[in-house]
C-alpha cells in the first residue's frame, strides 16, 4: 500500500512538473525601486532557511496548484509541485523528505540567486527534466525567470512569496 501511494505521489508530480513545462506560468509584479542609496542599504533581504519558498500557479491542463521550493544550508534545494489546498499538506512533503521531491543545487552572490531542480524521470524517454531559475532576493520572497531543458521553454517574472514554518 506505501509502494502504491509513493507511485501515485510521484505520477501527480510528474503530470504537474509536464504541465509546468508544456503551459508555462507567470504573474506580473510591480517592483519598485528605493529612491537613494539609504533607502537601498535598508532593503537588502536574505535567503531564508525558515520556511519554504511557494508560488501559485493555474492553468487550464491542472487548475490550481503550487510550485514550493526550500532552500538549505548546505546548497540544495527541494522542491515539490502539489495540488494541496493547505499550506500544512504542503509542508509535510519537505518534513517527511519525501521520494517525490525534485532536488538541485543554488548559489547566492549578494541579492542574485541561481537555483536548479531535477525532477527524475520526467524527461524524454524518461529521463530528467532540469529546471534552472535565476533572479533575485527580495523581502521574504524571489522574483526569478525559469527556463526548462524539456522544451527550452523561459518563463520570465514568476514570483515565490516566503511561507515560513
Amino acid at each position: 500500500m506505501v509502494r502504491l501511494k509513493k507511485r501515485a505521489a510521484c505520477l501527480v508530480a510528474i503530470l504537474l512538473a509536464t504541465t509546468v513545462m508544456l503551459t508555462g506560468c507567470k504573474k506580473e509584479e510591480t517592483v519598485s525601486t528605493p529612491s537613494s542609496e539609504a533607502e537601498a542599504s535598508i532593503q537588502v533581504a536574505e535567503l531564508r532557511y525558515d520556511g519554504i519558498y511557494q508560488m501559485e500557479v493555474t492553468n487550464s491542463v491542472v487548475g490550481t496548484y503550487w510550485n514550493c521550493v526550500r532552500f538549505l544550508e548546505n546548497g540544495t534545494t527541494a522542491s515539490i509541485l502539489t495540488t494541496d489546498t493547505t499550506i500544512a499538506g504542503a509542508l509535510q512533503y519537505f518534513e517527511d523528505d519525501s521520494d517525490s521531491l525534485a532536488r538541485g543545487t543554488y548559489e547566492v552572490n549578494g541579492q542574485e540567486i541561481t537555483f536548479t531542480v531535477v525532477f527524475v524521470g520526467t524527461g524524454a524517454n524518461g529521463g530528467d527534466t532540469t529546471l534552472t531559475y535565476t533572479g533575485v532576493i527580495g523581502e521574504d520572497s524571489l522574483t526569478v525567470d525559469s527556463h526548462s531543458d524539456f522544451n527550452d521553454a523561459t518563463e520570465t517574472g514568476l514570483h515565490f512569496t516566503l511561507i515560513v514554518w
